[in-house]
Formats: C-alpha cells, sequence, structure tokens
C-alpha cells in the first residue's frame, strides 16, 4: 500500500513523492501533484510555493527524461526547417554581411503593417514538432503554464538561469 504525505503550502495541498516508491527523479516528479491550472487572472504565480519547492527535482526529471527521449524526431534532423530560410540563415551566421541578412530578409513577406513572416517548418517540421510536444505532454512530469490564460501551454526553459517548472527539452529550443 502506498502512502502519500500531504502538507500545507500556502493555503494549498501538495503531494510529497512517496521515497519508497523508485529511486529516480523521473519517478519522483511524476509523482508530484501539481496545483490546478484553474486561475483565469494571475495563473503564471499560481503555485509559485510549489515550483519553487520542487523545481531542482522537475529540472533533473526533465535531464533525465531527454536523455531516454531518442526515438522523438529531433528537430534539427531532415527538413524541419524550411530549407530556403534554413540556408539563408545558415549563411549570415556563418558570414554575416548586408547581401547575406538581405537573403534573408528576401523570405519575409509583410503580412500587415510593420509585421512579417515567412514559412518557418518544412515538410518535417510541423510532425517532427507535435511529436515532441506529445512527448513532453505525455511524460508525466509537471510543467508550468505560461499564464493564466493559458491552461495547456508549458514554459520552455531557454537555458538562461532556471525556472522552476518550466519543460527543459533542448530540442524545443531550436524555436526560439
Amino acid at each position: 500500500m502506498r502512502v502519500s504525505l500531504m502538507i500545507a503550502l500556502t493555503g494549498a495541498l501538495c503531494k510529497l513523492p512517496d521515497p519508497t516508491a523508485s529511486s529516480t527523479v523521473l519517478s519522483q516528479a511524476r509523482d508530484l501533484d501539481p496545483p490546478d491550472s484553474t486561475a483565469t487572472a494571475g495563473g503564471e504565480t499560481e503555485g509559485a510555493a510549489f515550483w519553487e519547492r520542487h523545481g531542482d527535482v522537475l529540472r533533473r526529471a526533465w535531464d533525465e527524461w531527454a536523455a531516454g527521449a531518442a526515438d522523438i524526431p529531433g528537430l534539427h534532423e531532415g527538413d524541419v526547417i524550411h530549407g530556403p530560410l534554413r540556408s539563408a540563415v545558415d549563411a549570415a551566421w556563418s558570414h554575416p554581411s548586408p547581401i547575406r541578412e538581405g537573403a534573408v530578409r528576401s523570405l519575409l513577406r509583410e503580412v500587415a503593417p510593420g509585421v512579417h513572416g515567412c514559412r518557418l517548418l518544412g515538410p518535417d517540421g510541423i510532425g517532427a514538432l507535435r511529436a515532441h510536444l506529445d512527448a513532453v505532454s505525455a511524460s508525466g512530469i509537471p510543467s508550468r503554464r505560461p499564464n493564466g490564460m493559458n491552461r495547456r501551454g508549458i514554459v520552455v526553459d531557454d537555458g538562461g538561469g532556471p525556472i522552476d517548472g518550466a519543460v527543459s527539452a533542448p530540442e524545443l529550443l531550436a524555436f526560439r
């Protein structure tokens, strides 16, 4: 029989991981009971004590999860990024020049005054991105939502500093 220890933190109940359930940090993270995403205002601070308390376990769990996620299509492989855009950006990064930057700009079109868009994803891109997001969602690791209006969104850790509750899936950084 499993016993869960419940404690009160700033008025909300949080379930601590059962230390006898498993020794992996991934299992510990999956055993957490994150705050419900019910607020329509202030959602970015909802359950802040939970995310702060368990931030280290969640970061380590994402690292462990990513190490075993080899079967997910890579976001840097194949035709994920639209070929002409990828080529133009690679050229501009490797040897910056006004001509190479102009080649990138030539792929943009103005969709509204001052707003530009371009084709970002290639033939494999949408499927690879969906597969990655589906795998993150199915991981069982609690993830923090970005704000009070977005109940199913995720915050992606960009490696710039720890964000408690952020998804640390390095492949997703291809789109930052």
